[in-house]
């Protein structure tokens, strides 16, 4: 059952914990996600990047053919669909036109004020649409296998700053969290965290680059506010690992990929119950 971003949000908000919002690629982890969720009674948010349907040749409306297959499976299951990391108001807008009633615009790479200002046009523009905002570019782009990125940190006074001035349902911030696998010990700095937190309570932040931190770090985050937490790389690589290890048995393509579903499905299980979502489900 399809219900809004915000309101899977503001849940998570009041009950204390995060939704784990987690990336699809194709049918296999798109009934992985659905069948986890299903398992598990957790709310999710099914979120895709416009690299993920460029990569694989997938229009728009195949994509949703998609999710109104794993939804007829599983009408139990209470989600929301996100689009993760558009970089231009026209990213935004294909996805508004197949139902997206929420999505990232991610404008972080620019200077703060033109990060500002094109959100608030696009909140202009759309005023009942749920905007995800990033300030403070991360380390390593979407879809990079391996992190080696030079450490960043949102500045505090940025967020701040930004919140007060754009209406976001979430704000995605940089700790020393990144995308990808982490090289070395991830350091994330909490202090940056809560003081974030403590200025601007009412916007529930997201975490990004979750694989590779510990259920110990996500859970302080989620205590200091961050009540959506993506999940990309460890599960697409959870698939993958399955699928090559089938192959490698000489067993035929689908059996590899019937692996490497029930191998995305464990891994997006983990992920729900690390983001206390288990049983959150209220429908």
């Amino acid at each position: 059952m399809r219900h809004p971003f915000k309101a899977l949000i503001q849940h998570a908000k009041q009950h204390g914990y995060a939704v784990p919002a987690i990336n699809v690629s194709n049918y296999e982890t798109m009934m992985g996600v659905f069948s986890a969720a299903s398992e598990k009674a957790s709310p999710v948010i099914v979120q895709v990047a416009t690299i993920q349907l460029t990569a694989q040749k997938m229009t728009w409306p195949e994509f949703m053919a998609l999710i109104e297959l794993a939804e007829r499976r599983y009408p139990e299951v209470l989600y929301a669909l996100h689009l993760d990391h558009a970089t231009t108001i026209s990213m935004c807008e294909e996805a508004i036109a197949q139902g997206f009633d929420s999505v990232m615009f991610d404008a972080s790479a620019k200077p703060l004020q033109d990060n500002i200002n094109e959100t608030q046009q696009l909140r202009h523009k759309y005023p009942h649409l749920s905007i995800e905002a990033e300030v403070g570019a991360l380390g390593a782009e979407e879809g990079q296998h391996h992190t080696t990125h030079t450490v960043t940190y949102t500045q505090p006074e940025d967020a701040i700053h930004f919140a007060k001035q754009v209406d976001v349902q979430g704000l995605a911030v940089a700790i020393g969290n990144a995308h990808g696998f982490y090289k070395g010990e991830p350091d994330l700095q909490f202090d940056v965290l809560k003081t974030i937190h403590d200025a601007i309570p009412e916007v529930p932040l997201v975490l990004h680059g979750a694989t590779g931190l510990s259920p110990e770090m996500i859970r302080a985050c989620i205590q200091l506010g961050m009540h959506k937490v993506n999940f990309f790389t460890r599960c697409d690589y959870a698939f993958t690992q399955a699928f090559c290890d089938t192959i490698k048995q000489g067993k035929y393509m689908m059996f590899a990929q019937q692996a490497g579903q029930k191998a995305f499905q464990e891994e997006a299980q983990t992920v729900m119950e690390i983001c206390l979502s288990e049983g959150k489900a209220w429908v």
